[in-house]
């Protein structure tokens, strides 16, 4: 059989397969449809998600075209013929499970409705698979057959999640009005039967999961249709269940599985690239330039317009360029985050992050360390020149532990490490010594960061009280690991793992991504919210990674330390109905999104009333109309200029 010829797509079209019914054939057979997609033009289809699998070995997908013949009779006559498509086993296996009975249905799979072979038409479809997959009247994401007990866990996971309503913006789980269940006596149930939580490890496990396309295609509607085999769950369903499962102290092996599908349920979109790249470190593709453009429908506005698919173009140049495009144009630096010398592409400079090759361990996320600052970038074909401040040298280093490591190692190597300072006496940042410690080791990741507080997260007086647990653990008669200690270990072996922690010659303690060495330089770059570690070379400097400085983390290097009473929080808005930065006087209650250090505005400039105010302050030069940033908000405040007026020694680092 023929293989079936695609014609060229022009403007706002995309194409559409319809999956003909069991009824018409034994053989799986469809028809190919080309439609406009537009504001205008809105066709009826469901959009498939699903893993794409081996290629090896492909299946057949039979295509009946109606082919034009000629004249009879002087009508013109046509008849149908067949050509065929390969496809991975995966899809093929999947189809006959979406075929009706008697009626064709119709599907948009990136497989069949984008010709492959095209680079170009790819690159242009792939810009548009955001707007496919919201499009779409569902969302159907495929799994495959049934196996390991996966309909009992679908069951289960249905069954609760009807018990069941979730505060997400506290993570608060209360009994759903008319449940018939105790949703906590379900949970309890759940990690007794040993059945299901085989079979849930099992589920999360599939190929799906591992995808990184999913995790666009999974948040483009209000709640999927996630199928296996026969069994159905809506995907908020799975989100609420999951959400349950792990509010529970149980959970052991399947920590790691419940956080990630949490993750990838989280349902949030409008996210910055270096957050999705942290998001969707373990998701594979096969196409390393996919690390960027698979995320495209995921960030918010400035930056999903940044991204352009080009499947033209190398992977080095791909990175390279959306690097540039960020600093020049969004005036952020966020990317550099990404950037770990031990692995950088041999044919890039040390500032072009290899997506290729992501980190395997959280890296510091929530932060603003140069406040809301506009980078001061100049770039040329391999140096990168850009505004901050330098803040510290690295003296000493010490990996702390990797993910393999039990309680008991974990527990010994903090306490090794933390007992050697004296506790109460002051840290360089502000505060004593555990104090610091506790928030460097956790991230300072506490249920009061959050307003309103977080429930699923520790407050920072029960971690301290931890953490001197673990310190004093060498007394008489040792750690008593409790729930609550086992708990918060598991908690830092997430946070921890891999990472280096290290001491500077000014006094600070910090931990990093990326190994450091003795005499690296700790900076604060205009525009990026992680301080950055920086290595000499010959004149200018290398990126050697981010890293987390206690004391560094909300602009103290450019702005001093809090004022007193102040502390940095995230408000939630209900107007945007998502988390921003925001600051509250505990003595007083006081909260707003302007910081209390900055002082009062440049000549000319006033602030701009606008909806959502409260979290997003924007300023306007009333003499020229400019709004300050080139896409990002930021503050007319905290350019070189005005932070030079303000007595801070800016300089400009050379990276190579």
């Amino acid at each position: 059989m023929k293989p079936y010829k695609y014609s060229n797509l022009n403007g706002d079209e995309i194409r559409l397969l319809h999956l003909l019914p069991r009824s018409a054939s034994r053989e799986v057979r469809i028809k190919i449809e080309t439609v406009t997609l537009s504001a205008d033009q809105h066709p009826q289809y469901e959009a498939l998600s699903y893993a794409w699998g081996s290629t090896k070995d492909p299946s057949r997908v039979v295509v009946t075209v109606d082919h034009t013949y000629g004249f009879k009779n002087r009508a013109l006559v046509s008849f149908p013929i067949s050509r065929s498509i390969s496809v991975t086993r995966n899809l093929a296996e999947a189809l006959p499970y979406l075929r009706d009975a008697t009626k064709p249905r119709t599907l948009w799979i990136d497989a069949i409705c984008i010709d492959q072979k095209n680079g170009k038409e790819k690159g242009e479809q792939v810009s548009r698979m955001g707007e496919i997959f919201k499009s779409s009247s569902q969302v159907l994401v495929w799994l495959g057959p049934e196996m390991s007990a996966s309909s009992a866990v679908i069951e289960f996971l249905n069954d609760l999640s009807c018990q069941i309503s979730v505060d997400w913006a506290t993570m608060y789980i209360s009994s759903r009005p008319g449940a018939v269940k105790d949703w906590r006596r379900m949970v309890d149930s759940f990690y007794n039967s040993e059945q299901l939580v085989h079979g849930l490890s099992q589920l999360v496990i599939r190929p799906w999961f591992e995808r990184l396309w999913v995790w666009q295609e999974i948040r483009a509607k209000d709640s999927a249709l996630v199928m296996c085999s026969c069994d159905r769950i809506l995907w908020q369903d799975l989100r609420s269940a999951t959400q349950a499962l792990l509010e529970s102290g149980q959970r052991g092996n399947l920590s790691g599985p419940l956080s990630l599908l949490g993750s990838m349920a989280d349902g949030g979109i409008g996210f910055q690239l270096d957050i999705c790249t942290f998001l969707t470190w373990h998701s594979i593709c096969a196409d390393p330039r996919d690390r960027i453009f698979a995320l495209k429908s995921l960030l918010n506005p400035i930056e999903s317009d940044a991204i352009k698919p080009d499947y033209e173009k190398s992977t080095s140049e791909v990175y390279r360029d959306v690097v540039i495009e960020y600093a020049l144009n969004l005036g952020r630096l966020d990317l550099l985050r990404l950037c770990d010398l031990s692995t950088k592409l041999e044919e890039s400079p040390s500032w072009v992050p290899n997506w290729s090759s992501p980190k395997e361990n959280l890296m510091v996320t929530g932060f603003h360390a140069s406040a809301r600052s506009t980078c001061e970038a100049n770039v040329g074909m391999e140096i990168m020149e850009v505004a901050g401040t330098y803040c510290a040298t690295v003296t000493q280093v010490d990996f702390l532990f990797d993910a393999g490591a039990s309680n008991m190692e974990i527990v010994s190597k903090i306490s090794e490490m933390v007992s050697l300072q004296n506790m109460n006496a002051s840290y360089i940042g502000g505060g004593n010594m555990l104090s610091a410690y506790c928030r460097t080791l956790f991230e300072d990741i506490f249920s009061e960061t959050y307003l309103p507080p977080r429930s699923d997260m520790p407050s920072f007086e029960h971690s301290k009280g931890i953490l001197q647990a673990i310190v004093a653990r060498n007394g008489d008669h040792g750690l008593q690991f409790t729930s609550e200690i086992s708990n918060s270990v598991d908690f830092l072996r997430v946070i921890l793992a891999g990472r280096t922690f290290f001491m500077t010659r000014e006094g600070y303690i910090g931990t990093s991504v990326v190994e450091p060495r003795l005499g690296d330089q700790v900076v604060v770059l205009l525009g990026s919210d992680s301080p950055l570690l920086l290595r000499a070379a010959r004149g200018s400097h290398q990126v050697v990674g981010e890293c987390y400085v206690q004391g560094l983390m909300y602009a103290e290097a450019l702005l001093g330390p809090m004022s007193e009473g102040w502390e940095n929080i995230w408000r939630l808005s209900e107007a945007l109905a998502a988390h921003y930065p925001a600051f509250v006087h505990r003595p007083s209650g006081r909260v707003q999104c302007e910081d209390p250090r900055l002082g009062q505005l440049p000549e000319g400039w006033c602030l701009k009333s606008n909806e959502a105010e409260d979290a997003l302050p924007i300023y306007v030069n009333k003499r020229t109309g400019e709004t300050c940033g080139k896409a990002y908000i930021s503050d007319p405040r905290m350019t070189s200029e005005e932070l030079r007026l303000r007595g801070v020694d800016m300089r400009t680092f050379r990276l190579v």
